[in-house]
């Protein structure tokens, strides 16, 4: 069970203001409390977020660069969500630094990969020509991804 706080034990365990907290919450960066009876709480995602937060503002991001960059991994997490369901919770292999034809010492043969840009910085690589199971995998996957709002603006 996640650890709660108070505003004021979140804001201090996070080393920033009361009124920035607030200020997060309105600017639609962090989530509201947690009610629990008549007392608002946090929880541990919450000081996460916030660090999260603070550490982008120390990269010099004002507030919508810093709502961009958030709506970017929130995307990119949902994605390997979703492609981790699909794949019947199978491992997601690290990206690669290429697209096209790999080959290996280890194959006589090259294998071709299809990358596909969902949106921002959000792609999905996948060796091509996939069976027909893992295409319609695949299309369902960029089904639910768009139909949840992921949509390249």
């Amino acid at each position: 069970m996640d650890k709660t706080y108070t505003l004021e034990e979140l804001a201090a365990e996070a080393g920033v203001s009361i009124s920035a907290v607030r200020y997060y919450i309105r600017e639609g960066l962090l989530e509201g409390p947690e009610t629990r009876g008549r007392y608002a709480r946090y929880t541990d995602r919450h000081l996460a977020a916030l660090r999260r937060i603070q550490e982008l503002a120390g990269r010099g991001l004002k507030v919508a660069g810093i709502k961009q960059q958030l709506r970017q991994e929130d995307a990119g997490a949902y994605v390997q969500r979703a492609l981790a369901a699909l794949l019947r919770e199978k491992p997601i292999p690290e990206p690669v630094s290429h697209v096209g034809i790999a080959s290996t010492q280890e194959t006589e043969h090259a294998d071709t990969w299809k990358r596909i840009r969902l949106a921002g910085e959000v792609e999905i690589l996948f060796r091509y020509p996939a069976s027909p199971e893992m295409q319609a995998r695949i299309d369902r996957m960029i089904a639910c991804f768009h139909s949840n709002g992921n949509q390249e603006k």
